[in-house]
């Protein structure tokens, strides 16, 4: 049995009916809504997940040129200075280039064992979360007497890449 509004049987069926329409139109609507917010929300994360992809390999691609400039420094070095050669041989080498180095003493290239070294700067690297790390060609030198002295004579024993000081992420 229908209902009555007013004591009028078709205006009655009539209220009923539009309200089902309504509530049809109100529920489609409302659907329409939901699914657009996930569409909205599914490019979102699929733009986020496109700009990760491109930030990470434009990363990786810096780091490549970064670790091919360490290389290529380090082979120049290594031909023409060998182990073997003294301090003096290496220092006045790397004068008459006009390159600059500083000396330093203790465990060089994750060694425990202190030892004196020769760095010379060939690049930083970005940090995430302090800045820069800063990256050497080591000049590695056994001592000719003590390792506390640092002497014209020391040999020298290896030449390596290092990084110095905040760990670079990547």
């Amino acid at each position: 049995m229908i209902p009555q509004v007013s004591g009028n049987p078709r205006l009655s069926a009539a209220n009923n009916c539009f309200s089902a329409k309504q509530v049809v139109k109100a529920s489609m609507a409302l659907q329409f809504q939901v699914m657009r917010r996930r569409l909205i929300l599914l490019v979102a994360a699929a733009v986020l997940i496109s700009a990760l992809a491109v930030w990470s390999s434009v990363r990786a691609a810096a780091t490549r040129k970064r670790e091919t400039g360490y290389s290529l420094a380090l082979k120049a070095y290594s031909e023409a200075l060998h182990p073997g050669m003294t301090r003096k041989d290496i220092e006045d080498y790397l004068r008459s280039r006009k390159t600059q180095f500083r000396s330093e003493l203790g465990p060089v290239g994750g060694r425990p064992e202190s030892q004196w070294a020769d760095l010379v700067k060939i690049g930083e690297e970005p940090a995430f979360f302090c800045g820069k790390a800063h990256v050497y060609v080591a000049f590695e030198f056994s001592p000719a007497y003590d390792f506390r002295l640092r002497i014209d004579s020391d040999v020298l024993q290896r030449i390596e890449i290092i990084r110095v000081g905040c760990p670079a992420l990547g």
